[in-house]
Formats: C-alpha cells, structure tokens, sequence
C-alpha cells in the first residue's frame, strides 16, 4: 500500500541510513555513500510502501504537469522481493496514466542493477525502448557501469 512518506519519515531516513556503504544505496543513487531523501510534508509524490503496516520500500517520482512526462523515479526495497512493492509501484503508474493522462515515463538505471529484469518488463509491457550510455558511471572499485534509460510513450 502507498501512503504519505511523511508518515514514516523517521523510519525511512533510519532505513536508508543503514543501507549507506552498500550496493543497493550505490544503485539508488550513483554513490555508496551520503544519501538520505528529503521528505516533505507538502509533496505529494513520495511515498512509503508498506505492507500491514510495516514499512517495505520507498517510491518517488516527478510529474511534470505541462508535458505530463513522469520521470526522477527513486525506488528502495527494504524488504527484498516483496513483490507488494512492484504492484503497487505498477499500480501508481496505471493512475498516472489513466487519470492524469501521462504522455511519457522515463527512468533511469545503473547497470547491473539486480531489478533490471523488473525494469525491462515493464518497458515491454508499455512498448518502450531501452537506451544503454556506456561506461557512464565509475564506482569506487574502479568497475564502469552503464546508464541505462528506459523511455515509453503512452
């Protein structure tokens, strides 16, 4: 279930603090270290994923009214495969699409994401494309990785 990350603010910056150092911080957002999300009360497109009340991910995006493109997706598992998550993230992008009518989604990634299987059937199911930037990204092993986009036109 979606809610208001506001509710769970506490909880969510905890969770993310505990994730600093690893390879799932480092595939959210491109460092291993120093990210925790701001959360606001006043925005509305942050969300806490929970399930019976526990908290079991965080989901993010923007919605840009005057092109209706959804883009800027942040997406963290706190409960590895939960498939709760994706339904409901899935479900929040069916209503942007069907009730706000969203023209296009963009996401991006980090290759070698272990979700990208995820990421690719959604862009399948939508007739999206897959982009692939390489060696965009240099972790701090010295290993590059891809940026990978996905771009679907509704």
């Amino acid at each position: 279930m979606l809610e208001s990350a506001y509710l769970y603010k506490d909880e969510i910056e905890k969770s993310f603090i505990k994730l600093q150092g690893t390879k799932e911080i480092l595939f959210y957002c491109g460092s291993y270290f120093g990210y925790i999300p701001e959360i606001e009360k006043e925005r509305s497109n942050q969300y806490a994923i929970t399930e019976r009340g526990k908290l079991i991910g965080y989901f993010t995006y923007t919605f840009d009214v005057y092109s209706l493109c959804v883009k800027d997706f942040g997406l963290m598992s706190f409960d590895l495969n939960n498939k709760r998550i994706g339904l409901d993230v899935y479900k929040q992008i069916k209503k942007l699409i069907s009730e706000y009518n969203a023209h296009r989604i963009e996401y991006h990634m980090i290759s070698d994401n272990p979700v990208e299987k995820h990421y690719d059937n959604f862009c399948e199911r939508f007739q999206g494309r897959k982009l692939v930037l390489k060696d965009v990204f240099k972790d701090e092993k010295g290993v590059y990785h891809d940026d990978v986009i996905y771009e679907i036109l509704i």
